[in-house]
């Protein structure tokens, strides 16, 4: 067994060579390690650091491009794309999970959605929409945005800014009185869409509340409204409406 040492700029290469002309390569600034252990292997002396870069021409060769592999001192590992570009995962030929260079995932499958893009919602509120037996009323109240990525608000109304596939969260808390089934709907563009959800309030009283969360899966476009209704299948009692929390989560084309 032979082992050939290459000295490039301070970095020791070992290629140790069988002879059946097997080898092991062995990349390292420590000048006491000869053994690689696996066909590729690493390694840096100290207590952490980087051990591994990529680049290219187009993202340059200093020490803040490309993509990097490090261990810190307490022995974790970064995987660190330092370009303001996504990471993408393949399995199969096919990618399947992306985040984007500001954070957000996208998965196949079930969880093909962004979190999040667009957010409203009314708080500690005491609202008490007049509702009648199986009529919907609508909800009025002006809602705040908390996300503004793929929405505008006017008053009691969503207005969707970026066109495409849509999971719309909902989810309402409650009190009326006893007994009471209470649904509400998605309007788009003033039209019913989707099935509506729908809770009971199992006990009376102003502190006895239910949440009702539901959603919509929703192909909108761009300047398309969005508004919620409410109803009561029971009788014509009144609910009210604590908090309401909207969230758009949109499908990456």
């Amino acid at each position: 067994m032979k082992k050939l040492f290459y000295f490039v700029l301070g970095i020791i290469v070992i290629m140790t060579i069988t002879p059946a002309k097997a080898q092991k390569v062995l990349v390292t600034d420590d000048a006491s390690f000869s053994a690689p252990s696996t066909l590729l292997q690493v390694h840096k002396t100290g207590t952490g650091g980087d051990v591994l870069q990529a680049t290219t021409g187009n993202t340059g060769t200093t020490g803040t491009d490309g993509f990097k592999v490090t261990i810190p001192s307490d022995n974790t590992v970064d995987l660190n794309n330092q370009e303001n570009t996504a990471m993408k995962f393949f399995t199969n030929g096919t990618s399947r999970m992306t985040i984007d260079a500001a954070g957000n995932v996208q998965m196949t499958g079930l969880l093909s959605y962004n979190f999040i893009h667009g957010a409203c919602y009314i708080e500690n509120a005491s609202y008490t929409p007049a509702v009648s037996f199986n009529v919907y009323t609508k909800i009025t109240p002006g809602m705040t945005v908390s996300e503004a990525d793929g929405l505008t608000i006017s008053s009691d109304q969503v207005t969707i800014a970026t066109a495409g596939d849509y999971k719309v969260d909902l989810v309402i808390t409650m009190s009326g009185s006893d007994g009471n089934d209470y649904r509400v709907k998605m309007y788009k563009n003033g039209s019913a869409t989707g099935i509506p959800g729908s809770n009971r309030i199992s006990t009376s009283g102003s502190s006895n509340y239910v949440v009702l969360p539901y959603f919509w899966y929703v192909s909108l476009a761009a300047s398309d409204v969005l508004s919620f209704y409410i109803t009561n299948t029971s009788n014509s009692d009144d609910p009210t409406i604590s908090d309401m929390k909207v969230y758009l989560e949109k499908k990456p084309e």
